[in-house]
């Protein structure tokens, strides 16, 4: 808290000591004031970047990260018991305390990512993502005055078919459907979270994907529901179940890299949003 004092008090008085020069052009101050400026610039710079990670320093790291984790998982399931509870406030709060600490997990993972294993590297991505995602429907749940469905996990989809429509005439690929949706919420929460300008490329990308998983499923209830107004329907139904099962797969990879992927790197994400599922 001194330091934060600190910082405020020399961007004050450089501040002034600008504005001072502009009055009395004859002195320096505009000048020790840019330069304290720039001064406090760069060390708030400096002390914001974090260093590349030595060979030598990350295991020290890595067991710290695994602090960190066990004890952001102890948040996760004491989240669980506040959602089963029904103490809404109690959950709205360390909700977004777990939300920022993940964050924090998911930079300090790509630090020491060079030096793990990368499955595990990807798993623990995968479950982050999922628990966020899961925390952030929680909380939207719980601001609009209603409870999730945790038996579909999600409330109403996003492509024209409702959860209750697949399980009903399609129960077959209602699995299928369930993560395929999940993992959709997962890359337009990574898409929102994107620091660059050109989040609607990355999305038009996304969708240009998910509008082909709509096309499936629809076809697919269609014949479920009128098996009669088709030919060869049960080889036909094998094959969407394929592409089904195959879509799931890729779409949850393409989550995993997303996370994996450097935030800067506009091409990469949109690579990886466009590689075809």
């Amino acid at each position: 808290m001194k330091k934060k004092s600190t910082n405020r008090i020399a961007l004050v008085i450089g501040i002034t000591l600008i504005v001072l020069g502009t009055y009395f052009p004859g002195t320096n101050l505009a000048g020790w004031g840019g330069l304290l400026l720039i001064t406090l610039g760069c060390m708030v710079y400096f002390k914001k970047r974090k260093p590349s990670l030595s060979a030598k320093r990350a295991p020290l790291h890595i067991e710290l990260l695994k602090r960190e984790m066990r004890s952001t998982q102890a948040k996760i399931d004491l989240l669980k018991d506040y959602q089963e509870r029904g103490e809404v406030a109690k959950y709205q709060r360390l909700s977004q305390e777990v939300l920022e600490e993940l964050e924090e997990i998911e930079d300090e993972l790509r630090r020491v990512g060079p030096f793990i294993d990368a499955s595990d590297q990807a798993r623990i991505v995968g479950h982050i993502a999922q628990t966020k995602l899961e925390i952030e429907e929680n909380r939207f749940g719980q601001e609009s005055g209603r409870r999730l469905d945790t038996r579909e996990g999600i409330g109403d989809w996003s492509f024209g078919f409702s959860a209750r429509q697949v399980e009903r005439s399609a129960p077959d690929i209602f699995p299928y459907c369930k993560e395929i949706e999940q993992s959709h919420q997962g890359v337009l929460a990574k898409i929102s979270e994107y620091p660059g300008g050109n989040r609607q490329e990355l999305l038009q990308a996304h969708e240009k994907q998910m509008a082909r998983y709509k096309d499936v499923v629809e076809a697919y209830l269609a014949m479920k529901e009128d098996p009669a107004s088709f030919s060869n329907v049960e080889d036909r139904l094998e094959q969407a179940r394929l592409v089904l099962k195959r879509f799931d797969e890729n779409l949850r990879q393409v989550l995993l890299d997303l996370g994996l992927a450097n935030r800067k790197e506009a091409q990469a994400w949109l690579e990886i949003l466009s590689r075809k599922l």
